[in-house]
């Protein structure tokens, strides 16, 4: 049941004039941030690196994630070339499409001027502008997350087939960009559990119906895993650490710290006053109780999870379309129109801090480094390089192998020509990335190698190689207190990851 707002019925653009003027907002932003990426010209984050490589072999999963990322690069790369702009772009196109699902969920279930208000939330939040300049599975999560809670919606409403299908046709979609995507049914499970409208329409054939459609879509994803022993599912559950010390309080409040950061200081602290002026009977709302269902659960979860051992700070993101919906009716029940534009405002003007603080930073005479530059982790890539392919063009027959997958996964996409072969060392054979999942060293036909290394000793290559030598040391310096400095050698004679005597010592 749709509620009137209070505050703002008359202060926000009319019913037929919101959509377009959230198109314009949601234009003209997009249109600052591009510029604004294109500007900064950043190199590619080790994870858009990583899922690049991905993209050239399309599968129908990888080592640590389902293949929608590597799909919508592929995607993106086969319409805009292979640039660093391109690939960083397609979240510049998905999260404004996401702001319009939330405007959508929030029209059907509470009012126009919640959706328009939710929408702009969300896209003013400076997680999404952080994130609107790399391609991660995060924001074809929010995607299909946003697109499978509107088909709930729907099909709640309708009980239609079409609707149904459309809802197990987006929830599997998700399912197919992050797993994460699974906690989507268990806030369907809550929901039913809580609001009795939503439990007798999940006891009906066509809900199941959509869960199998999901199933269906997301089994090839099954199929490709089972191929690989899990291996997924077990990175999965690998990365979660609760293999160790089980307690950690600090890494909850860093966890929220963070949080706070991602939604904004100054909306949390608005929304902290607010949500005191409220009735308690909005509460007991059902379009309100459902989007609650849709946020605690998942926060919760990522709040144990960073107790129990820890938590990365985007994992909790899928919680962040019906925190939007929430945060939105709040403020249009509590909030004038002057105050709404600022809290966008204020959240806008972090973001654009985000992308020109390094500039502001050294206009001010305040030097970049590790501790202040955000992309510091990006940058010096090109360098090393341009460095690399000296080495590779004295020695046009090697390949390329390095024992560390940042390394692979930045150079791998830099080099010229791009190295369409190379392989990890791996001599404890270990499964611990897509790279050692389908690039070890002993299935390579290269008599020889370049090789980049981070804690190798030259011991250890003897052991392996007939003839092992040290060409030099790249070094690129990023700031003063941050920069790369790795050994770089000429391998022949693959040997096998044993233990025989070298033929020749190295140097």
């Amino acid at each position: 049941m749709k509620t009137k707002p209070v505050a703002l019925v008359n202060s926000l653009p009319r019913p037929q004039t919101t959509l377009p003027w959230l198109c314009l907002i949601l234009i003209v932003l997009t249109a600052y941030r591009f510029l604004a990426l294109r500007q900064a010209d950043l190199p590619l984050y080790f994870d858009e690196a990583y899922y690049w490589g991905w993209s050239l072999e399309p599968a129908f999963g990888y080592y640590s994630k389902p293949p929608m990322i590597a799909w919508t690069i592929r995607l993106a790369t086969s319409l805009c070339g292979d640039s660093e702009l391109c690939i960083h772009s397609p979240p510049l196109l998905l999260y404004p499409l996401t702001s319009l699902l939330i405007y959508a969920i929030g029209c059907r279930l509470f009012s126009t001027a919640t959706g328009f208000v939710s929408a702009l939330v969300f896209i003013s939040l400076p997680l999404v502008s952080f994130y609107s300049w790399l391609t991660t599975t995060d924001g074809l999560l929010l995607f299909f997350w946003a697109l499978a809670l509107y088909g709930f919606i729907r099909a709640v409403e309708t009980d239609a087939w079409r609707d149904w299908c459309g809802l197990g046709l987006a929830l599997g979609l998700g399912l197919l960009s992050k797993y994460t995507a699974s906690l989507f049914l268990v806030s369907v499970l809550l929901a039913g559990l809580i609001v009795p409208h939503y439990r007798a329409r999940l006891a009906s054939r066509r809900a199941i119906v959509a869960l199998l459609v999901a199933l269906l879509v997301f089994m090839p994803n099954l199929i490709w895993n089972g191929s690989m022993q899990f291996a997924s599912f077990r990175h999965t559950a690998e990365i979660a650490h609760w293999d160790k010390n089980l307690f950690h309080p600090d890494h909850l409040l860093a966890f929220w710290g963070v949080q706070i950061l991602l939604l904004g200081p100054g909306l949390c602290l608005a929304i902290g006053q607010r949500v005191r002026q409220l009735p308690r009977s909005l509460w007991t709302e059902g379009p309100v109780r459902l989007m609650l269902m849709f946020t605690v659960p998942v926060l919760l979860l990522y709040s144990l999870q960073a107790v129990v051992a820890r938590a990365n700070y985007n994992w909790a993101m899928a919680a962040y379309v019906a925190a939007s919906l929430l945060i939105g009716t709040i403020l249009v029940r509590t909030s004038r129109q002057h105050w709404l534009a600022a809290i966008v405002a204020i959240n806008l003007l972090t973001g654009s801090l985000i992308y020109h603080y390094g500039d502001w930073l050294q206009a001010a005479g305040i030097p970049l480094n590790r501790k202040n530059d955000i992309y510091h982790s990006m940058k010096g890539w090109r360098e090393l390089a341009t460095q690399t392919q000296t080495f590779r063009n004295r020695y046009p027959a090697a390949g390329f192998m390095s024992d560390n997958r940042r390394i692979l996964a930045e150079l791998n996409y830099y080099l010229n020509p791009r190295p369409r072969d190379a392989v990890i060392w791996n001599p404890d054979g270990k499964i611990t990335d897509h790279y050692r999942l389908t690039a070890d060293l002993r299935h390579s036909l290269r008599p020889a190698f370049i090789f980049v290394a981070t804690e190798t000793p030259p011991e250890r290559l003897a052991q392996s190689f007939a003839t092992v030598t040290r060409l030099g040391t790249l070094r690129v310096q990023v700031h003063a207190d941050y920069g790369m400095e790795y050994p770089v050698y000429h391998l022949e004679g693959f040997r096998g990851y044993g233990t025989a005597e070298p033929s020749t010592p190295p140097p």
